[in-house]
Order: C-alpha cells, then structure tokens, then sequence
C-alpha cells in the first residue's frame, strides 16, 4: 500500500513538472543576474518578416515590419503584400496601443494573444530568477506576471534559441529563433500550445 501511495505521488509530482525544466539542473543564481534578448534591440534597423498567421483555420498572409523607435517603444505593423495593412500595434514598457486592426482580427481575446506574443518577442532586459543547465544550453526562468518565461540560450555560440512562456505546470507558447546572424534570427516560430493560434516569420 505505501509503495503504491509513494508511486501515485511520483507519477502526479513528474505530470505536473514542465517539460522545458525536465532534465535540466539547476544552477546558482543571483538576484541580481541579468539576460538580455537581443532581437528586434536595434533602433537603426528596421526588421522585416514575410509573415504567416494561422488562427483557427484561418489564414493570414503578408509582412511583418518591427522597428524599435527608443529605448523601450518598438512599432508592430503587419499588411498585406499589396501593403494595406492588418494591424498595427506599439508598445512602450508596459503600454500597449493599437492603433489599427482589420475586423477580421478585431476580438478582444486574439488582440490579447498577440499583444503577449509580441511582449514576450520585444521585451529585452530580464531578470533571472533560476539558473537550469544542460550540456547544450543554459536555461533562465523569468517572471512574466502571474506567468513564466524560459530563455534557452546555446552554450555553442550564446544564441538565444528558445523562448518558453509558462504557467506553474503547462507550457503556453514557444518561440523558436533558427538561423541566426549577427543578433537576428532568419526564422521565427511561435506555437501555442492551448489554442490554435501560430505564427511564422522570415527575414527579407
């Protein structure tokens, strides 16, 4: 009987572990460490995506153009090819401002999704509070809200490669950062895990 009490507690402690933490070992940390996303972090660049976003079964094609306008206001606008435009966003530390979005887009609840999605992607300056490790990469814990942040970042050349935002037991989203070159990723990829909601980004 307590072999099976010690067994049900095993199994219920490891489904309610993350993913993205298991296997990893934790390292020392301060309160005072550090990480910086360098992404999207250049103010004299403007950073263009052909850009997919599929929500729902519906898809949505064009560009994505971020531009960082100081040193925390960045400017989102996604259009169409033919450059008209589906959204346009900005965001300023923890203000957010639309300033238009197409009415096919327009619900409180997909606004709220991409805001995130884009605060998470454009936020630049964290605070470490657990250290994990594997033997490919280094994994910082952040607080985002009630929610955290995962940055996986190569031990092989300190890219960022991986973002995961979480709540205390479930993965929520993964951004994926491929081929990366002189600190921009040529591939983007932001998965939910709870609705049905991606994105896809490719430099131009």
């Amino acid at each position: 009987m307590r072999f099976l009490l010690t067994s049900l507690i095993l199994c219920l402690l490891c489904s309610c572990s993350l993913k993205t933490t298991r296997n990893l070992v934790e390292a020392k940390t301060t309160s005072t460490n550090i990480i910086n996303n360098p992404y999207f972090s250049n103010p004299n660049k403007d950073y263009v995506y052909k850009s997919k976003i599929d929500v729902y079964g519906n898809h949505f094609g064009g560009i994505l153009i971020i531009k960082k306008l100081s040193e925390d206001k960045h400017r989102v606008v996604f259009t169409t090819e033919f450059g008209s435009t589906l959204f346009d966003f900005e965001f300023q530390k923890d203000a957010f401002k639309s300033h238009f979005i197409v009415d096919a887009l327009n619900k409180p609840i997909l606004i709220n999704t991409l805001k995130r999605d884009f605060k998470i992607l454009l936020k630049e300056t964290l605070v470490v509070q657990e250290e994990y490790s594997s033997n490919t990469e280094t994994v910082y814990k952040t607080r985002d809200g009630k929610r955290f942040n995962f940055y996986a970042f190569s031990k092989e050349n300190k890219s960022l490669k991986k973002i995961v935002n979480t709540s205390s037991t479930k993965e929520k989203i993964t951004f994926i950062f491929e081929d990366i070159k002189n600190a921009s990723a040529h591939y983007i990829t932001i998965k939910h895990h709870t609705i049905k909601l991606s994105l896809a980004l490719q430099k131009l």
